[in-house]
């Protein structure tokens, strides 16, 4: 039996200092057949010349797609590269990230084998120069993730986007993202959309570097510059919007579904996790307004002049530990 066609789609945006040792990576990749990749969403920096250098040079059995966006596409670059991609099976990567030799054959068999629409894996956490600072998810078993837990807790880190890949059916059934709804979406839509269809399945195993720097796109998501009270406020109210979106998304799949009861069961479910979000957003606020805080919104080159609280970042699980002295 014939190997699935897959995709290895690569979203990069100023990345000059970490694309190189990506696309390496891409190319490196022991699956075949495999159709590669490199989206450059209109950097200003070097990324889509290092793509094009590492292109050309390129003499192996994988076929290599090069883009670059005339216009800055932001969480829409998804649906640029979908449009791209022809394999069944597609797997993300960042330009800021390394993948492991055997991502894709070891995505592909649990694909496969699960005949689930998302898998998504473990990584170890590397510093900016590649040094490692451990494994993102303490999380020591594959396990199939819930329609349930997806919609209750909107991200853990067995759900980061960096790490997915998915049957086409994640994008053909339902609309394009929309940027205009929601910033970020691999990290909540996609999951959601999988969970679904056929589901999601996690494996242990990491099978990226994913790179902490101090231009990480998780960081953008919630403020990260002051107190854990204000970290919260920001963060709830970003995962209020994307609870908002899978209603919305929701309400577009049901309509072909027979199962009328069980639709009525995840409708109820979004509708309570909505309510309790927004309560949880709301006390937060409040909280913040007895602390004589008053909201507001600062301009990007103000938040880069910002210290990030490195406790609010996104953290290994399981740290690497001082080796003992004997």
């Amino acid at each position: 039996m014939p190997q699935p066609k897959v995709s290895f789609a690569m979203i990069c945006y100023q990345q000059e200092s970490y694309v190189r040792e990506a696309i390496l990576a891409a190319f490196a990749q022991e699956y075949e057949p495999l159709e590669i990749i490199l989206s450059d969403d209109c950097s200003t920096d070097s990324t889509f010349s290092i793509i094009e250098e590492e292109s050309v040079k390129y003499s192996g059995p994988h076929k290599v797609i090069t883009n670059r966006n005339s216009t800055n596409l932001g969480i829409e670059h998804l649906n640029k590269v979908m449009s791209l991609a022809s394999g069944d099976f597609v797997i993300i990567a960042h330009g800021d990230d390394v993948s492991l030799p055997n991502r894709t054959s070891r995505m592909v068999e649990t694909w496969i084998d699960k005949k689930v629409s998302l898998v998504s894996s473990n990584a170890i956490i590397v510093d900016s120069k590649s040094q490692p600072l451990g494994k993102l998810s303490k999380e020591d078993t594959d396990r199939e993730v819930p329609l349930k837990k997806v919609i209750y807790i909107t991200w853990d880190n067995t759900r980061l986007g960096a790490t997915f890949g998915w049957d086409r059916n994640v994008f053909s059934q339902f609309d394009a993202i929309d940027g205009k709804r929601i910033t970020g979406a691999d990290d909540h839509i996609l999951p959601f959309r999988a969970a679904l269809l056929e589901g999601i399945y996690y494996l242990e195993e990491p099978l990226i570097q994913w790179r902490k720097h101090e231009n990480n796109g998780t960081d953008r998501v919630a403020d990260k510059t002051g107190s854990e009270l204000m970290f919260s406020e920001t963060s709830i109210a970003y995962d209020v919007g994307a609870l908002i979106y899978m209603a919305e998304e929701f309400a577009q799949f049901r309509k072909g579904q027979n199962d009328s009861k069980q639709m009525g069961l995840i409708n109820r479910d979004l509708e309570t996790a909505i309510m309790e979000l927004t309560l949880r957003w709301t006390r937060c606020r409040v909280s913040l307004d007895l602390a004589g805080f008053s909201p507001t919104w600062i301009d990007k080159q103000e938040r880069e002049k910002k210290e990030l609280n490195e406790s609010l970042r996104v953290q290994p699980d399981v740290p690497l530990g001082k080796p003992k002295i004997s």
